[in-house]
């Protein structure tokens, strides 16, 4: 980290007078070089500022920002002349979200690594939407990961100043975290520090202090063998989220009346139902593939099952195990609002489609398929029993034929 860049003293900061020294067309865009180092690239899992150009009185977008051999590159929307004075302005939203997610990173890792022994920070990647991070240890539960989400809470409720501060290599201690190999790779080191919670050595941007952050919300985690993958929320897009989930809840409260504190025994009820559910579908399958009650419709053998709670995935995996041999047709019929029904046929002098398209276009449906496979459905059904019942009279008659 050999400079001190203006978005370290002050990441607020945001209009600057630049150069263009060069512009070229890629795949990204265009390349647009500048002289000031006034736009973080991306880098150290962190995503580039975005922001405009004025040139000339046009206003040119820039998407993202890289390094290229020590040259500041913006990677533009449209062109710009070689030599070209210009006013840069950075895209605020964007870099703040960056700040505050980057800072969230930091105060994380350093609580998981308050509640579970050995953590080690692994993958990174920061940008204006979320952010995402690896986590490192053996058995690392849900429990402590929503334990540090707590107590990042708590850090931003304090909220405690940001320092940046800049160490030699030989003054770099131990109570810095810092990725392995930083000291050997730089000689003067940045330390970011949050009040005495927390200090690493970092290149990125920062919030000035923790209350900036706002709301920190883990939204997802992805448990591995040695490692979890954290993605979380920060400011204005958690407090959204929360709001989202937090209401879907309020507005059936009074419909499936319960208190709020029951939610988490009603999604493990949901989740016990859902488990029953697969279960009895599994056997009813089973039932009907093993033991087929067949009719004799003229020369073929048909078919017609009415089966309440079945997905439309039920009724495919149903009939492609579905023991079909010599002339026979299988109609699969799932009632609901949204009713859906498949039809397969074997040895049929036509395709399945001939037999059961036209019904389900004459009764206000849709479907579709060629071969032996049709599949198709009804919207707002209100007496399914009854579509079923003229459904399947008028696709055995087409059969019979």
């Amino acid at each position: 980290m050999p400079q001190h860049y203006i978005y370290w003293e002050d990441p607020l900061e945001s209009e600057f007078r630049v150069t263009v020294t060069s512009c070229r067309r890629t795949e990204r865009g265009y390349e647009i070089t500048i002289d000031e180092h006034v736009a973080r690239p991306e880098g150290g899992g962190q995503a580039g500022d975005r922001g405009t150009l004025e040139v000339g009185g046009a206003i040119v977008r820039f998407v993202d920002t890289v390094e290229d051999n020590g040259s500041v590159v913006l990677i533009c929307e449209a062109p710009a002349e070689e030599g070209a004075e210009a006013s840069l302005k950075i895209d605020m939203h964007w870099r703040r979200s960056m700040m505050r997610n980057h800072s969230a990173e930091h105060l994380f890792v350093a609580s998981m690594k308050r509640v579970h022994e050995g953590v080690e920070l692994g993958y990174i990647w920061i940008d204006g939407d979320h952010g995402t991070v690896d986590v490192h240890g053996s058995d690392i539960t849900f429990d402590e990961i929503l334990r540090a989400e707590r107590m990042v809470q708590d850090i931003v409720a304090q909220d405690l100043p940001v320092h940046t501060s800049y160490v030699t290599r030989d003054e770099l201690d131990r109570s810095v975290r810092a990725r392995e190999g930083v000291a050997q790779k730089h000689d003067e080191i940045r330390v970011v520090a949050f009040g005495d919670y927390d200090r690493s050595a970092c290149s990125g941007t920062h919030v000035l202090s923790t209350g900036d952050i706002g709301l920190f919300k883990v939204i997802n985690c992805k448990f591995h063998e040695d490692k979890v993958r954290v993605e979380f929320l920060t400011g204005e897009s958690a407090v959204r989220l929360v709001s989202e989930v937090f209401n879907a809840v309020l507005v059936r409260k009074d419909s499936y009346p319960f208190e709020l504190e029951q939610l988490g025994p009603i999604l493990d009820r949901s989740k016990r139902v859902l488990t029953e559910r697969n279960e009895l579908v599994a056997k009813v399958e089973e039932m009907i593939c093993t033991n087929p009650a067949w009719e004799k419709v003229g020369t073929a053998e048909f078919l017609a099952e009415y089966l309440p709670g079945f997905e439309p995935s039920d009724l495919r995996r149903i009939v492609k195990r579905f023991p079909l041999e010599g002339a026979c047709a299988v109609l699969l019929f799932s009632p609901g609002r949204k009713s859906n029904l498949v039809f397969a046929t074997n040895d049929m002098p036509r395709e399945a489609r001939e037999y059961v398209g036209p019904v389900v276009e004459e009764l206000d449906g849709r479907g579709g398929g060629r071969g032996e496979v049709y599949t198709g459905g009804f919207t707002d059904v209100e007496d399914p029993f009854s579509l079923f019942d003229e459904l399947q009279r008028r696709v055995r008659k087409r059969v019979s034929e």
